[in-house]
């Protein structure tokens, strides 16, 4: 059956001009698909060349951030990068009315089950999905091929809620396929290349496909010390370091202050095991924690090594105080902060300005956020630095649950 009109969806995809021919491949690629599952073909409307240029932006010592965004009128022609912008119709190739609510994961603990779902049924559904006893392999309902499989997804139907348990290589004909993603070859408007020697370090680093549990949960208080916890999820959207990382890069190449007081961290490693051990399970991510930290060792996976960091924040979330807002909207301050992150993108208003966001926490662990258009001085750039400020409170926020106080005309003082 053929979609009607108010089914094709239009955009516009960046290609490289080097890259045309495997754009044409993968057009035509997409086309097949389309014809068996019996769906308009993807038609090219229009293209024209536009040039880009990179801006870079400094996130700590080791990474740097690379923006490919639309060149102005003032930049050097030889600096410009010139992508074709093509206009493209298409459908989304996929069976059916299916979303895709769990993750169901085996290992050598137990099973794990990711829920992406906010629906109470959805969770309940995932949590009572019964998989094969523990070390066999996950079946895959759509092909029926028996081979070795760690991780399933369990798919849900729109129209009579029915689930079904599918592997990695078929889950893509059951949500969708959206060629203006594929085409796109990559989201060249918001890609960010990062500059980290640890980059490839999660899969090339020793033999070992494990870390011993202890020693990597003492790395996360040892990072979440000397800076703010940033969750993988976090770490996406604001592009600053995911704390599991810098766990882990602290790991590769274990600093002398680490070192240093290893024992005192190991001692708090081992307080946040004995706390995940009392939680009740009540919920599928204490769930998962009580089976991922119920082991020896952790995988050298980035979703097991986010999860398990998260516990050091659980486990200091349930001790402390939430965070407040600080002085009053209009009211000077002077006092001791710690810097926990900078960040630089292009003003809000000019394109050709650089706005600069301060990430501070005071000694109770509340957030201040001052924004400037001026590059901070050295002192003010050096994460995880204390510092003596004044400042004055411009505003009050809350993010995520985070009391916010915004501030304006902040200086560093002596001493």
């Amino acid at each position: 059956m053929q979609p009607t009109l108010d089914k094709l969806l239009r955009s516009d995809v960046l290609v490289p001009a080097g890259a045309m021919s495997a754009f044409n491949d993968v057009l035509k690629h997409l086309n097949s698909k389309a014809l068996r599952f019996g769906l308009d073909p993807i038609r090219v409307l229009g293209e024209v060349d536009v040039p880009h240029v990179y801006r870079s932006e400094v996130l700590d010592d080791e990474r740097m951030l690379f923006r490919l965004v639309p060149a102005n009128g003032g930049t050097e022609p030889w600096r410009t990068l010139v992508l074709k912008r093509i206009t493209v119709e298409y459908p989304i190739l996929k069976l059916g009315d299916w979303l895709v609510i769990g993750l169901i994961e085996q290992t050598d603990g137990g099973t794990l089950r990711f829920a992406v779902s906010d629906q109470p049924a959805d969770h309940e559904a995932l949590e009572q999905y019964v998989v094969p006893p523990h070390g066999a392999s996950l079946p895959c309902e759509h092909c029926c091929t028996s081979r070795p499989r760690r991780q399933a997804y369990l798919l849900r139907e729109a129209t009579s809620r029915r689930t079904q348990l599918v592997g990695s290589t078929c889950l893509k004909d059951f949500t969708g396929v959206d060629p203006a993603a594929l085409l796109f070859l990559a989201e060249m408007e918001s890609v960010g290349k990062f500059c980290d020697a640890e980059c490839d370090r999660m899969t090339t680093v020793g033999k070992s496909f494990d870390l011993p549990l202890l020693t990597y949960l003492a790395a996360v208080c040892f990072c979440v010390s000397n800076g703010p916890f940033v969750s993988a999820s976090a770490a996406r959207d604001t592009h600053a370091r995911a704390t599991f990382d810098a766990a882990f890069s602290e790991l590769s190449r274990p600093s002398r202050k680490f070192l240093n007081a290893v024992s005192a961290w190991e001692e708090e490693a081992a307080a946040v095991l004995r706390w995940c051990e009392s939680l009740r399970g009540a919920s599928s991510y204490e769930q998962n924690l009580k089976v991922l930290l119920s082991q020896s060792t952790v995988r050298k996976h980035p979703r097991h090594l986010a999860l398990a960091a998260s516990a050091v924040q659980g486990m200091r979330r349930a001790v402390q105080a939430p965070s407040k807002h600080v002085g009053e909207v209009g009211q000077e301050l002077c006092t001791t902060v710690t810097l926990q992150r900078i960040y630089q993108q292009p003003s809000r208003f000019s394109a050709r300005a650089q706005e600069f966001t301060l990430v501070f926490s005071d000694a109770m662990g509340n957030q201040l956020r001052w924004r400037t258009t001026s590059t901070p001085e050295p002192r003010l750039c050096q994460v995880g630095a204390h510092l003596n400020i004044r400042c004055r409170v411009s505003k009050h926020e809350e993010f995520g649950g985070v009391a916010r106080t915004m501030v304006s005309r902040l200086k560093a003082l002596a001493g």
